[in-house]
């Protein structure tokens, strides 16, 4: 899947509060599989989103788009066992608003980008996908932004290119994921990064904002990461995925989110209780996942 982003310019709010509104453009490219003969099919992708056009295998395809749903009818029939790819053209404005089910999910635009938090049902609010946490694909996401913004996803960063007003970032994450743990952070980021004695890569990505005293005491606890990736695998096995790292934002959600490969934490909640719990969830609700939401208590109880 790869979104193309815009940020458009609001209102400022106050500081490290939400955006009122957001704009964002591009196209989801889906590579599915039919387990049975196709002629339709639905994603989910709820109102705020508009989609403009959509092909399969390059060809048209007739769609229709209404209560949080994208119906999209194949040209052809699509024989079982056969993997096809989807494209979606399409725009979306956000209204922030707390209620994930409302529209503008866990897309949350602030002062100098945006934060996604998407769990559980806020993907849809950002790109067309079978919203479920038993359904997971890998993702590889290209946004471009305004030059000297960063952007900070899941997975690792494979392509950076400029031009005189802005920069798109890539990143790709290699691992299966469901979808509301896909996360593309925009904001004024240091990326900083190292590798785990077993050459785990990590990447963390810090606010610039953060006050430099405050700054220096996430430093150290970040710091602290490698060790725990270490004694987590002593006892439940190998870190499971191809790399780890945090998202330390001065916008506070009221919670952590431990989005696949780079957890999400405020620098308010930047401690080192909660950078483990997040940490812990790679293994537990990543990696091992529910298979229905009213299960989610085992993810939170593991790491607990």
């Amino acid at each position: 899947m790869q979104p193309v982003a815009r940020q458009a310019t609001p209102p400022a709010p106050a500081p490290g509060q939400p955006q009122k509104s957001a704009h964002l453009w591009g196209t989801a490219s889906l590579n599915i599989k039919a387990t049975h003969e196709l002629t339709k099919f639905h994603l989910d992708l709820y109102d705020n989103v508009k989609p403009t056009k959509v092909t399969i295998n390059g060809q048209a395809a007739t769609f229709t788009h209404a209560n949080k749903k994208l119906a999209v009818t194949a040209p052809s029939s699509i024989p079982a066992g056969e993997t096809f790819t989807a494209e979606i053209t399409y725009d979306c404005v956000w209204a922030y608003t707390n209620d994930q089910d409302s529209g503008s999910g866990g897309f949350n635009v602030t002062e100098g980008g945006a934060v996604v938090a998407s769990q559980p049902i806020g993907s849809p609010a950002w790109f067309p996908t079978n919203d479920h946490p038993s359904d997971k694909s890998t993702y590889s996401v290209t946004m471009s932004v305004p030059k000297g913004l960063v952007v900070v996803g899941n997975g690792l960063p494979t392509e950076q290119v400029d031009t005189a007003t802005r920069t798109s970032w890539t990143w790709n994450a290699t691992d299966p994921m469901a979808s509301y743990l896909v996360t593309m952070c925009v904001g004024p980021y240091d990326l900083v990064k190292s590798t785990t004695k077993s050459g785990l890569p990590i990447i963390n990505a810090i606010d610039k904002r953060i006050e430099p005293e405050r700054r220096k005491q996430i430093d150290a606890e970040l710091a602290q990461v490698p060790d725990m990736i270490e004694l987590f695998e002593s006892k439940w096995g190998p870190y499971p995925f191809a790399t780890y790292g945090n998202i330390i934002d001065t916008l506070d959600l009221g919670f952590a989110l431990e989005t696949q490969t780079r957890s999400l934490i405020s620098s308010r909640m930047a401690v080192p209780g909660v950078i483990s719990h997040e940490l812990t969830h790679q293994w537990f609700g990543d990696s091992t996942s529910v298979k229905r939401w009213q299960d989610i208590w085992t993810n939170e109880g593991f790491a607990t």
